[in-house]
């Protein structure tokens, strides 16, 4: 839905590969950085300092693998076929039901949902 959202999911997917400290790096950037990189899709340069040089440079060869299109690709006709229109949407699954949620909620609303579905 964003210009340069499919870019910012190729770093994100590309981080993944490469380990969970380097992913939540990543997305933390990606997320606090979004004003700046949202104008002219610079992603990689809201990416300096998040992780180390090697693994940006790692990062830009993975970025270009068709696999991570194609994982992309999947996660879109996924949405696309549960209707989702907007960010963010999630979906709640308990007991084989599933509810769609396409705002957001506050925290204290989450948690009771989650201590009722638990009981």
């Amino acid at each position: 839905m964003h210009p340069y959202g499919r870019k910012a999911a190729r770093y994100s997917l590309a981080a993944q590969r490469l380990g969970r400290s380097q992913w939540l790096a990543v997305v933390d950037a990606l997320y606090q950085k979004q004003p700046q990189w949202a104008l002219d899709g610079k992603i990689e340069a809201s990416l300096i300092g998040a992780v180390s040089a090697e693994d940006l440079s790692r990062m830009r060869t993975l970025v270009m693998d068709p696999a991570i299109e194609e994982t992309i690709a999947r996660e879109i006709a996924l949405g696309q076929s549960k209707q989702v229109k907007s960010t963010p949407t999630v979906f709640v699954t308990t007991q084989n039901n599933e509810q769609k949620i396409e705002h957001l909620l506050p925290y204290q609303t989450w948690k009771s949902f989650f201590d009722m579905a638990a009981k």
